[in-house]
């Protein structure tokens, strides 16, 4: 009873971090999740997270009066990203390896690629060519791991406000979904898994409220900062597993 009630109490805590992360970033919430929950053995992670990411995701997808314009200015890597993540799971490259690893290692790497990169602006002549690689190489490392992340440190580059980034994102993940529903288990079904997750929706709403409410107090630039050397160690960890 005790080591469930401590396992309820780690998960609850998890989403509710994710969720202020994700409410004051505007992402964020699949990496810091998969990352800490991956700390917890048994858990099925990427399915556990379809209905609370779906819930973030689409909630600023839809608050963003400019997300038609960027569904159109990313139509083709969204495409990418379908193509690739439904590619990785028609090959069956999903069920091969270890998660934890590849996930440690896709962490650690973007992560470095950010902080070297991030920075930087990308010449916007350069993002008609570079959406479709993008978008396949977003969608084979999401099929494989639950997260679009070169997509996240493109995004960076292209300098969207925090509300674009965040409905972009949003759009990403929601063409990443066939992915993350087909994604192999080892035990029940990805239908009840996720709906075992249903309750998870609470906390990490009640953190993306508070961190709706806090970005504009809250420093964002270093907040960032201090979320990517997290993930490096968290990356680092994972790997050392």
């Amino acid at each position: 009873m005790t080591d469930h009630l401590l396992s309820v109490t780690f998960v609850a805590s998890v989403f509710f971090a994710a969720g202020f992360i994700q409410g004051t970033l505007g992402f964020g919430f699949q990496a810091m999740a998969s990352g800490l929950l991956i700390l917890l053995p048994g858990l099925e992670i990427p399915t556990n997270l379809i209905i609370p990411t779906i819930i973030a995701n689409v909630w600023q997808v839809t608050a963003t009066p400019s997300f038609p314009m960027l569904l159109r200015r990313f139509g083709v890597l969204s495409a990418g990203i379908l193509v690739g993540s439904v590619a990785v799971h028609l090959l069956g490259f999903d069920r091969y390896g270890d998660w934890r690893s590849t996930f440690g290692f896709t962490i650690l790497t973007m992560t470095v690629a950010t902080l070297l990169f991030g920075e930087r602006k990308l010449p916007l002549q350069w993002e008609r060519r570079l959406s479709p690689i993008v978008g396949l190489s977003s969608g084979l490392i999401g099929g494989v791991t639950g997260t679009a992340f070169p997509a996240l440190l493109y995004l960076a580059m292209l300098k969207l406000d925090r509300d674009e980034r965040a409905a972009a994102l949003g759009c990403f993940f929601i063409v990443l979904l066939p992915a993350l529903i087909s994604f192999p288990t080892n035990s029940t079904s990805n239908l009840q898994i996720s709906l075992n997750s249903i309750w998870q929706i609470a906390p990490a709403v009640l953190g993306y409220f508070l961190g709706q409410f806090s970005y504009r107090e809250i420093d964002g630039r270093t907040l960032g900062h201090w979320y990517k050397l997290g993930l490096l160690f968290l990356g680092a960890n994972l790997i050392s597993i």
